[in-house]
């Protein structure tokens, strides 16, 4: 079966199924944000599955546009704020209503902060895409924040706390690093010869 590659700017005014998963998980951080508010177990019921579906949303619209080649500049932009959104207005409420450390929080989007400034202060290189390392510590901030919602503080979520905090700051390092050796490689390559 051959391959149906689409590129950015075919599809950047088309309505896909990628997209609209994108847009799906925007949708749903109020929903989250409204049942953790609610201080209650039924609030938690209703924050954990919104939860759940807005961050298998993510999954999903990635695995959708890879495999059909649906790569869209829409899509490498939104996807990555639709993530922010849900993580750090998660991650917020949840120290606001001191069932997170805000030392967690603030360590999380100080990451998140810089390496959105980053890829911003470099857009003219191109919109950069998320790397296996950026995917891996989306899923594992989406495990850990699930588990926060859902179950009761204790030793061990507190363990997974530490874990997603590191690997958050980890891949934070890998993008800084990552760009740092594009960047020196645009440099050695614009640089006229002797």
């Amino acid at each position: 079966m051959p391959e149906h590659r689409t590129d950015a700017s075919s599809t950047a005014g088309q309505l896909n199924l990628p997209n609209m998963l994108t847009v799906l998980r925007i949708a749903l951080v109020p929903v989250v944000l409204f049942g953790l508010l609610q201080e209650t177990a039924n609030g938690d019921v209703v924050a954990g599955v919104a939860f759940a579906v807005a961050a298998s949303t993510d999954w999903l619209d990635g695995y959708y546009a890879r495999s059909r080649g649906i790569i869209t500049t829409f899509g490498k932009v939104m996807d990555p704020i639709a993530d922010k959104l849900l993580i750090v207005g998660t991650l917020v409420t949840l120290s606001a209503l001191d069932r997170m450390s805000w030392w967690a929080t603030g360590l999380v989007l100080g990451r998140e902060f810089a390496v959105t400034g980053l890829r911003y202060a470099r857009k003219e290189d191109g919109v950069m895409s998320a790397s296996q390392y950026g995917k891996l510590k989306t899923v594992l901030q989406s495990f850990v924040l699930l588990i926060v919602i859902v179950a009761q503080p204790s030793t061990a979520v507190d363990v997974l706390i530490w874990v997603m905090v590191a690997v958050t700051l980890l891949t934070g390092l890998d993008y800084f690093v990552h760009t740092g050796r594009r960047m020196d490689e645009k440099s050695r390559v614009s640089a006229p010869s002797d």
